[in-house]
């Protein structure tokens, strides 16, 4: 069933039921729209897009008259790629649009739309909706689509406009797809045919941010800093609990990833910048507003003689080069964190270990990731125990209590029953 959130004339969102789907599914695609002024936001109708382009700023490649209309895109929920949610076994889509300002004179304000995918990221989405919140600017085995409809019935009153359609229906996965991790064909082929669609209609004008559901951005100002970049293609570096990121430094004469010398200075910030790469995925700002983003697809139909693997992020790295259009990966900020992406043969089991070790090394130098109230319910907590031990104990300075507290919260999220011990060291 299709939802549409439509602004009222006093500037409220109200609901109201437009349509269904013809395969019966409910879909999420969600929007809003808003101006950012400093730190603040308020709601704001879209420019007017008219395609004439000013003699004086054609030559930079940014059309002002085209209302300067800024996209935020898609989000999906594996660690290379993006879902799609048109048809069975497809992924909940969420848009959002926004509206923060751009410092360069020649421009107006960028309209940002936030759009993401997710599937099976139960355990994920808490997080990540309560940090995407803070960012200025049922083909489901769990129970992502239920957050999904319970975050999207808080919004009312707080955005210009909120487009949502929820998909769902039997089964929960594709005919040919073996578990949660596997992607055959046919699931690729349904991505296309999202993200594909939502770059053809941000491409008047607009740009587009793509997320993954399974990333945390936790600096609140990476968008204000990707956008005053001013690259066509930007991404955030971003972190996992090991050597995976959301980027390659090198690709083989097949398309696939290669681990180059250049890598690891860029990952652990050796080098800091912003570096031209052959890969960005998983939070990526594309500024559709430049003329040279034409060539961009993640279709490789829309590739004349393509003859790269049936991958939607690789597809659009091709398109990408062979546009001209360089690709960046900035690792300036601590930006966020990714998930590792599962194996095919992985289950969500899996997933759940994965996001406990994140959120542990997210500890390590950062807070706890934040989980908005509203969405509490749905974190996986683990009952404490002993370990099978009769006690367990931690010994720790009194007088180091951030140590303390960061201890307790590692205790928290591996479920251990810990006893505090005082210690002292003569000071």
């Amino acid at each position: 069933m299709e939802y549409k959130r439509t602004t009222s004339s006093d500037g409220r969102i109200n609901p109201s039921l437009i349509g269904s789907s013809p395969l019966g599914d409910k879909c999420v695609m969600l929007g809003w729209s808003c101006r950012a002024s400093g730190d603040d936001i308020v709601g704001n109708k879209w420019n007017e897009i008219s395609g004439r382009v000013p003699p004086q700023v054609a030559e930079r490649g940014i059309p002002t008259s085209t209302g300067a209309l800024t996209n935020l895109g898609t989000i999906r929920s594996r660690g290379t790629g993006y879902q799609g949610c048109n048809k069975p076994g497809a992924d909940q889509l969420v848009g959002l649009h926004a509206k923060p300002s751009l410092s360069h004179n020649s421009m107006k304000d960028s309209t940002v739309v936030i759009a993401f995918l997710a599937r099976n990221k139960a355990h994920t989405i808490p997080y990540f909706l309560t940090l995407l919140e803070r960012i200025r600017s049922d083909h489901n085995e769990d129970k992502t689509l239920e957050i999904l409809k319970k975050w999207l019935s808080s919004l009312d009153g707080y955005y210009h406009s909120i487009n949502a359609e929820l998909l769902s229906s039997p089964p929960e996965r594709l005919k040919d797809e073996t578990g949660p991790a596997n992607w055959p064909s046919s699931r690729f082929t349904h991505i296309y045919a999202a993200s594909g669609g939502g770059l053809n209609v941000c491409k008047a004008g607009m740009g587009r941010l793509y997320l993954d559901c399974d990333v945390f951005i936790t600096n609140n100002q990476t968008l204000k800093i990707l956008m005053a970049k001013e690259r066509t293609v930007v991404a955030p570096m971003l972190k996992s609990d090991g050597m995976y990121a959301n980027f390659w430094c090198g690709m083989t004469d097949e398309y696939y990833y290669h681990r180059t010398d250049d890598y690891k200075p860029i990952l652990n910030r050796e080098q800091v910048g912003c570096f031209h790469v052959p890969m960005v995925h998983s939070s990526v700002l594309v500024d559709l507003r430049r003329f040279t983003s034409e060539g961009l697809t993640f279709v490789p139909s829309n590739i004349p003689d393509y003859k790269g693997p049936h991958d939607d992020i690789i597809t659009f790295a091709l398109s990408a080069n062979r546009s001209g259009i360089p690709l960046y990966v900035c690792n300036d900020q601590v930006y966020g964190f990714v998930m590792v992406p599962l194996e095919q043969s992985d289950t969500l089991q899996h997933d759940y270990a994965q996001l406990t070790n994140l959120k542990l090394e997210v500890l390590v130098e950062n807070p706890p990731l934040p989980v908005n109230e509203l969405l509490s319910k749905y974190v996986r907590d683990h009952k404490p125990d002993t370990m099978g031990f009769n006690a367990i104990f931690m010994i720790n300075l009194e007088r180091r209590p951030e140590r303390r507290q960061r201890m307790l919260q590692c205790f928290r999220e591996l479920g251990i029953q810990a006893f505090t011990v005082n210690a002292f060291d003569g000071r």
